[in-house]
């Protein structure tokens, strides 16, 4: 870009492109309160985002109208950045990477409403194709975010008495003693490319650590490849059927199960499997791991278990770790290697009218969750790009790239594995070990006083007409999973908790603690 900079005529900075001036030529500061103090708002923003914002003259206007708001800048041109030291926020407009994105990565799901957008004129005709391309951006996050949302708002109850089940009914909780192996990791997702590798993986079995995704387990088992471990994080009804093999195999065949309390699974593999706890930190899972004296394995939150795994794989490992399966596109066929347990289920509802073809045809239209997915791996790429490979079959190699992760073929997978197999002297594998627990009928009763005083404390905060604001982390977590929205606007406009609020906060706490009431350890 070419735009110049130069002083007004009353001596402010200013500066044009091309003909267009960006702002005013006489006046930029009096430009700026102007438009400002034309916006009107029925709401308290927390974030204003101004499009082709160009120089902070309208910041401190933006402080005064609206004092408890983030104001940042969407900026059209890289020729602002040395200008922006006053934004609360800048963005640049990078045609290769994706804005979208980037404010999912800046802004909280539950923040959305609180979220104010708006355009600098003056910049719109100058930067036609960034202006363009930054509301179009825009309209996708507000879409991804209000889908994310919705899905926390519908799931959030179920996560949170998934994951006092988990702490209720898990005999059989490992830690890791010896966090990281010298082997490398191959992290197999269920992409129909998993097939095409277990040949490989048969041969230079000794040579790697084998973490698979859930839904990976039946086929790599079926294929007689065994995982070291497994992990599973989804939270939603069908993810837990995944896990039926490890549980139906777990008599002659222990394979460990790395997985988050909010995930779904079902009592048996609970109470007959070896479970790894994974802790994301941010839920009410930390709180209820604490109250249990429970030892977790650090992990990180994203919306595809690939990623969660990618990224537990480089703290478990000091090698480099390979990917297969990890397609991420949608396909002619099925979706996910064979078998499945989930088209297992369904094949039974096929017929003549119905059949098959109908099923699978679903998988060839794009896919929005998978775009989701492909999309974290490349926001996180210049991360990921020394240390994780993805590998193709020669003859079906990937028709697009995860930004700066490097793609591999089969045979420079294979040389890689036995090129450090033969430099790596003695292998050293990941040790589990056992954790002392307090018992589960200890772990009942330590939970149910907990939800107790949590019920006290709630009923304070509401009788005090304490502002939400001021509500310590560690209850905040908990409001946040039963009234998400409603709670994210009452604190970020200092307000108190209301009677309706309050009621389902109540509700939420007494079935908590009703379900714990009922468990009987055996």
């Amino acid at each position: 870009m070419n735009e110049i900079f130069f002083n007004a005529k009353n001596g402010d900075f200013s500066c044009k492109l091309n003909e267009y001036f960006l702002h005013s030529n006489y006046n930029p500061q009096k430009e700026a309160e102007r438009f400002v103090s034309t916006i009107e708002s029925d709401f308290e923003p927390k974030y204003i985002f101004l499009t082709g914002a160009c120089l902070d003259h309208t910041v401190k206007f933006f402080n005064t109208k609206f004092p408890n708001a983030k104001i940042c800048a969407i900026q059209y041109s890289k020729s602002f950045e040395k200008y922006s030291s006053n934004w609360a926020k800048c963005f640049y407009i990078d045609f290769a990477k994706s804005l979208k994105d980037e404010l999912f990565n800046f802004v909280e799901e539950e923040d959305l409403n609180l979220c104010m957008f708006l355009s600098w004129k003056p910049s719109e005709n100058a930067y036609p194709k960034e202006y363009e391309y930054a509301w179009n951006e825009i309209k996708d996050f507000v879409k991804m975010s209000r889908d994310v949302l919705g899905t926390r708002i519908f799931f959030n109850k179920r996560w949170v008495k998934n994951s006092l089940q988990f702490c209720l009914k898990t005999p059989n909780l490992l830690s890791i003693e010896n966090i990281r192996t010298n082997l490398p990791i191959v992290l197999a997702a269920s992409g129909p490319r998993l097939k095409y590798f277990y040949n490989i993986l048969k041969e230079n079995r000794q040579k790697f650590f084998l973490l698979a995704v859930s839904s990976a387990a039946l086929p790599l088992i079926h294929a007689g490849i065994y995982p070291d471990a497994v992990i599973s994080t989804d939270g939603g009804f069908w993810a837990k059927e995944h896990l039926q093999i490890i549980e139906k195999i777990s008599s002659r065949k222990n394979i460990p199960v790395f997985a988050t309390a909010e995930g779904a699974f079902y009592s048996q593999l609970l109470e007959n499997s070896s479970i790894i706890p994974l802790a994301y930190g941010d839920a009410p899972e930390k709180i209820l791991y604490e109250i249990c004296k429970i030892k977790t394995a650090p992990a990180l939150r994203n919306g595809t278990v690939s990623g969660t795994a990618a990224t537990l794989a480089l703290n478990l490992s000091s090698s480099n770790i390979f990917c297969i399966g990890l397609d991420l596109s949608s396909s002619k066929g099925f979706q996910h290697s064979q078998p499945n347990q989930q088209e297992i289920r369904n094949d039974v509802n096929d017929f003549r009218l119905s059949p098959l073809e109908n099923r699978c045809a679903a998988s060839t239209f794009h896919s929005a969750s998978l775009e989701l997915y492909k999309n974290w791996f490349i926001a996180q790429s210049e991360k990921l790009k020394n240390r994780v490979f993805r590998v193709f079959p020669t003859k079906m190699p990937y028709n697009f790239n995860l930004g700066s992760i490097c793609n591999l073929n089969e045979n420079e997978f294979e040389q890689a594995l036995n090129k450090n197999f033969s430099n790596l002297g003695e292998p050293k594998t990941i040790q589990f070990e056992k954790q002392k627990l307090p018992s589960q009928t200890e772990r009942k009763n330590l939970l149910i006083n907990y939800f107790n005083k949590l019920i006290e404390e709630t009923s304070q905060i509401f009788n005090n007409k304490e502002t939400l604001d001021k509500v310590p982390e560690n209850i905040e977590i908990w409001y946040k999973s039963f009234v998400l929205t409603e709670f994210a606007n009452a604190k970020h406009n200092k307000n108190p908790m209301t009677q309706e609020m309050y009621s389902k906060i109540i509700e939420n706490i007494e079935d908590l603690i009703l379900i714990a009431e009922k468990y009987e350890p055996e």
